[in-house]
């Protein structure tokens, strides 16, 4: 599983991710487009509803293995287009369209997914399981960009996207050979039809409490995240900087990780939410004093403001939301009965895109409409306060988080504050510490 989701991940690095949208942005896309392309690429799991009926036939394994070699076809188109030298609003489409392709297609493998992690993580501390997981993911995420982000600089057009791409194939390829060796857990047959198992799955209360968190959490994300890259690329900041940006948050998950997983295993997904939460909303504040440099520059010592900034925000980014996911993930993989286990998981599956795209829509508006009609305060671009307020409203989120299953039996944030600043003096108090002593 974790070959597989590592195979997976450099295929999203190389083709999706900011590289993806710095592809659509060259091809002459709009804040518009990038809102259009988010949106379609949350609504994707809706394919997940063949793949629950396939899945009964084909089995978890098989169903992701052959979904994997199909992400062949629109990645075969993306070489093409990136082959072509073609640009403008059609081009814009064909390229949103064969991603919107790519994502349905595998949404429809990983119908298989999380079914598949429940069975591997069964009597297992999912704390430690997922931090090893997500340790390999984040190095992907780190070392990808950064030989992207050099590879970028110095290649031209069109092999600039043409060889990622289709190295990309090969990452597939690879994904699909590891999914075929995993083990799976037999499967309940269930007669019913699609919509009355759903239907049961609805009926259990962790599921509910989860599906208000994922929604609320995946809308507030979806009008803001499609529109980072959009932002710094507006100041100023370069292509290959832009690209490099999904290593720096790569770098901020993979910091907090041990800290994370430690927390889940002892104290519940509780704490991790509740202090992730308050950091992403907190955050937010940073849009209002992005640098912003002149259009074209390249030069290190010009660029240098814009680029500490974007380092910042996206260690910062990557650390906190590596801790949500973390939380989050604990509370799921709890909240789905064993018995409605493919159609629990994916109703989740649907609900998270579900918010993610009516965000994304709503994002892509908004933020096309200040591009077109620029506003300023105080100095400040009308896309920044936007997004600021945006990410302040994460906050918003709290309520739902507080009816998640076994919540109020978890330790809070604030005890877990104060455990740690307790363990800190004591450990600094400690006699047989390493350091100075006390005279």
């Amino acid at each position: 599983m974790i070959r597989t989701a590592v195979s997976n991940s450099v295929l999203n690095e190389l083709t999706k991710g900011n590289l993806g949208q710095v592809f659509i942005l060259a091809l002459g896309a709009t804040p518009w487009h990038i809102g259009l392309q988010a949106t379609l690429a949350r609504l994707a799991p809706l394919a997940q509803l063949p793949g629950l009926t396939v899945i009964l036939r084909a089995g978890k394994t098989r169903l992701a293995a052959w979904g994997y070699l199909a992400v062949i076809v629109p990645l075969v188109c993306l070489v093409a287009l990136a082959l072509s030298g073609w640009s403008g609003p059609a081009a814009v489409m064909a390229g949103i369209a064969a991603y919107t392709a790519m994502s349905a297609i595998g949404s429809f493998a990983n119908t298989s997914w999380w079914p598949l992690l429940q069975d591997v993580t069964t009597g297992e501390a999912k704390g430690a399981f997922f931090a090893r997981l997500r340790t390999r993911l984040r190095t992907v995420e780190l070392l990808v960009p950064i030989g992207l982000s050099w590879y970028v600089a110095r290649a031209a057009l069109p092999w600039r996207f043409a060889v990622p791409f289709a190295v990309g194939i090969a990452a597939t390829l690879i994904a699909a050979y590891f999914m075929r060796r995993v083990p799976e857990r037999p499967m309940r047959v269930r007669h019913a039809g699609l919509l009355r198992r759903m239907r049961l799955a609805l009926r259990v209360t962790s599921v509910r409490a989860y599906l208000q968190l994922v929604v609320q959490s995946f809308f507030t994300e979806g009008l803001i995240t499609p529109f980072f890259v959009v932002m710094v690329r507006a100041c100023g900041l370069p292509d290959a900087y832009i690209v490099l940006m999904g290593a720096a948050a790569a770098v901020g998950h993979v910091a907090g990780l041990g800290l994370w997983a430690r927390s889940v295993d002892t104290h519940g997904g509780r704490p991790a939410l509740s202090l992730t939460l308050a950091g992403v909303a907190l955050q937010g504040l940073a849009w209002l004093i992005i640098p912003t440099v002149p259009a074209g520059a390249t030069k290190l010592a010009v660029i240098w403001p814009l680029l500490v900034w974007s380092l910042a925000f996206y260690l910062s980014w990557g650390f906190f939301r590596g801790g949500f996911l973390m939380g989050r993930t604990q509370f799921l993989l709890d909240a789905i009965p064993h018995r409605f286990q493919t159609d629990g998981f994916t109703i989740v599956n649907l609900a998270e895109p579900a918010g993610g795209a009516l965000g994304a829509m709503v994002g892509g508006l908004v933020f096309n409409w200040l591009t077109v009609h620029p506003i300023h305060w105080a100095g400040i671009d009308g896309r920044a306060m936007y997004l600021a307020v945006a990410q302040l409203a994460m906050i918003a989120v709290w309520p739902a988080k507080s009816r998640l299953a076994g919540h109020d039996r978890q330790t809070t944030g604030r005890k877990f504050l104060a455990n740690g600043w307790q363990l800190l003096l004591a450990g600094r108090s400690d006699p047989d510490s390493p350091g100075p002593k006390n005279p």
